[in-house]
């Protein structure tokens, strides 16, 4: 199949499920009067991408549920979405880009860049607010997180031991704790510890934080 465009619909739901080596989807609001549906892309689609995008005026406020799809090819995105998101147990993901988003789920999905000297980063957060990032592993980028103009995100439980985090000295109240990564760029005013609670954590010891 060719590239998969759905623009904004009067339909409530949206469900995308067992395509093969589709080479991209990009779901995008239309005309002013139509709403965008809820999307569910499910059970084995292979995509090359996947693309969801509002604006700045009328943001996604519909629920997605983006999980255990392969995305091997370029970088997927969401931009301007307000609705509950959940990005669950994706695999091959090339890249991942949310840009204006709030309120999303983001876990246990598998990044991989193709190289440590690409300049590429694993998961990207711009201008985004209380997003929840867990148990995502994350190899082969220069970057694992690029995280800028951000509040209010919790980062947790992410294995990307060869690549770093980069907190711009944009981003606040972001709460990051119980990753392996190879280092940090940048702090800002942000957390970087949680108080002690029972394991295991990430390194399989008995305590997360202290």
């Amino acid at each position: 199949m060719e590239n998969e465009r759905i623009k904004g619909t009067r339909f409530s739901t949206v469900q995308i499920a067992d395509n093969q080596l589709i080479c991209g989807l990009r779901l995008e609001l239309d005309e002013p009067e139509t709403v965008f549906p809820n999307v569910n892309l499910v059970n084995n689609n292979r995509l090359s991408y996947f693309y969801v995008r509002g604006d700045a005026s009328r943001p996604v406020t519909s629920t997605l549920v983006i999980h255990h799809n392969a995305l091997p090819g370029t970088r997927s995105e969401l931009r301007y979405v307000t609705g509950p998101a959940s990005i669950v147990a994706n695999l091959d993901v090339r890249e991942l880009w949310l840009i204006d988003v709030t309120g999303a789920t983001v876990k246990e999905n598998h990044v991989k860049c193709p190289g440590l000297q690409t300049g590429e980063k694993g998961i990207t957060v711009g201008n985004a607010a209380n997003n929840l990032f867990a148990d995502n592993i994350i190899r082969r980028c220069s970057r694992a997180f690029y995280v800028y103009g951000s509040t209010g995100n919790i980062i947790v439980g992410n294995y990307a031991p060869e690549s770093t985090i980069e907190m711009g000295s944009t981003s606040s109240n972001n709460t990051i704790y119980d990753n392996a990564f190879a280092g940090h760029v940048g702090y800002g005013s942000n957390t970087w510890n949680v108080a002690p609670q029972a394991g295991p954590n990430i390194m399989d010891g008995p305590f997360i934080g202290g």
